[in-house]
């Protein structure tokens, strides 16, 4: 894989794609990871799964908050 290929990468808040997400970056290290899910960040980081830096969206979402976290994931604006 080139680097570039890949802007970004979202997917659920499982350990699989964690553990996917660790695995690609570390072929890509400039890649963004945007992930999602059910429960809040708050629970999520209380579980100590949630390391700081790493882009988060609860679900449910609009197509705009997902199109403005993948801007802010990508460096484009603030969320």
């Amino acid at each position: 894989m080139k680097t570039g290929d890949i802007d970004a990468v979202q997917g659920m808040f499982y350990s699989a794609d964690r553990d996917l997400a660790v695995r690609i970056q570390a072929f890509c290290p400039d890649l963004k990871i945007l992930f999602m899910s059910g429960y809040t960040a708050d629970v999520i980081a209380h579980r100590g799964v949630l390391d700081a830096g790493v882009h988060f969206i609860q679900k449910p979402f609009s197509r705009s908050d997902l199109a403005r976290k993948v801007r802010h994931t990508l460096g484009g604006v603030r969320s």
